[in-house]
């Protein structure tokens, strides 16, 4: 029974770590593929 839970996992992280990988990174307007949210400025 903890193979199975032990392989379980191990099959889910390597399936997840292909997804990640497969995604295409797109990179942000100013070049860096970290994507943050807009400045907004709030009325005073």
């Amino acid at each position: 029974m903890k193979r199975l839970i032990r392989i379980s996992i191990l099959m889910l992280g390597l399936v997840g770590a292909y997804a990640s990988a497969s995604v295409p990174q797109v990179p942000a307007p100013d070049g860096s593929p970290v994507v943050r949210p807009p400045q907004q400025t709030l009325p005073r």
